[in-house]
């Protein structure tokens, strides 16, 4: 059963069968797409499992369900369903999908909200801050259900993913804590905006997501101790190590390196494959030159790693780095000092010369 707005731009792909839970789910931007052949976003993934699931489409990734005719299907979808029918409600989606799932949340009757590093709003007045999505911002963003972090508190229950590391996306998790304190967050930091792709790679999209639809929280040591698979990912060392946007203290990234070098030990590549990895990683850290030693510590053996000598490599270079980054502070500094006591002598100057020229012209007159 499908249901199209007044203007055809949305679509509510529905399958029911029983009076259990029903999921609403929601596009994101790469998935927003003509609404002809597509189940949407999320939609299999129930359907298979036969539990009821309506999957609210967005044609345009630019639109992010901003359109008047979104809301005419709402309508519609209220109307042919009745939502008081069901044991509960869930709304579910991630980034633009966490944005209309968190705002939509209350005209579709939610018990409960799923949301993947969910965007709060793009209303420029909002959120200043928020540099990403240009194109988007475009859409009135100061209309009914323009800030999903207004709207959220009338959800019980809330379940947010999110890399706590990335700082957009905690600011707009942040605003959404500040309506709805009980909300419960599991971090995912080192996967920047991808959260739902990492927990589909790590196993842990599913029981995640029929844990909370069957009505009980995930648990959080469960998914604390999930998501330590992370660290047998190159992407995760990619993702920590190149970023400069994460504010890494130098501990934190030797103890990174460390488990960087073991993960390569262990992964299915030749040595010279494992040490090109490593320094491409670490370039922003540890010099090509120290990088290059490892191979002489055999560093990639997963029988003698060389964690201490990795280690002191690690601490020098990352000293090193630090003093290198000193020097050229204090050079700046003396070179603004040098130009500003050369500004402030030409000033004395100027001055001196015009009130020569100023007396030498009142002798003369």
């Amino acid at each position: 059963m499908r249901f199209f707005s007044d203007e055809g731009l949305y679509a509510a792909n529905c399958f029911i069968v029983n009076d259990g839970p029903l999921v609403f789910t929601f596009d994101n931007m790469s998935t927003a797409a003509p609404l002809e052949t597509r189940p949407g976003w999320g939609h299999d993934f129930f359907k298979n499992r036969n539990i009821n699931v309506v999957s609210l489409l967005e044609s345009n990734p630019r639109a992010w369900y901003r359109r008047a005719d979104f809301l005419t299907l709402i309508d519609t979808l209220r109307k042919k369903i009745d939502l008081e029918n069901f044991e509960k409600r869930i709304s579910y989606g991630g980034s633009m999908g966490g944005y209309a799932a968190a705002a939509f949340s209350p005209l579709l009757k939610c018990d409960t909200a799923i949301l993947l590093n969910p965007i709060s709003t793009l209303s420029v007045d909002i959120c200043p801050w928020e540099v990403r999505y240009e194109p988007c911002k475009s859409e009135n963003w100061s209309h009914s259900y323009h800030d999903a972090a207004a709207e959220l508190p009338q959800v019980p229950e809330v379940y947010i993913v999110v890399d706590s590391l990335f700082p957009l996306d905690r600011k707009h998790v942040d605003r959404f804590r500040v309506g709805s304190p009980s909300a419960a967050v599991y971090r995912m930091p080192g996967f920047g905006h991808g959260v739902e792709k990492y927990m589909n790679e790590l196993g842990v999209m599913k029981p995640f997501v029929m844990a909370a639809v069957a009505g009980h929280r995930p648990d959080r040591n469960w998914f604390a101790n999930a998501i330590r698979g992370r660290r047998r990912t190159l992407r995760y060392y990619e993702r920590m190590l190149r970023d400069n946007r994460l504010a890494l203290t130098e501990h934190r990234k030797t103890v990174l390196i460390k488990h960087l070098a073991l993960t390569l030990a262990s992964a299915k590549m030749t040595k010279p494959e494992a040490l090109e990895a490593f320094i491409r990683i670490t370039r922003n850290i540890i010099p090509e030159e120290d990088a290059e030693l490892l191979a002489g510590l055999r560093a990639f053996t997963p029988k003698n790693p060389a964690l201490p000598q990795l280690e002191q490599i690690v601490e020098t270079s990352l000293r090193a780095k630090k003093n290198r980054e000193e020097k050229d502070r204090e050079e700046r500094r003396q070179s603004q000092r040098v130009h500003a006591s050369q500004v402030a002598s030409k000033g004395r100057g100027a001055s001196f010369f015009g009130d020569l020229r100023s007396t030498v012209n009142k002798i003369a007159g």
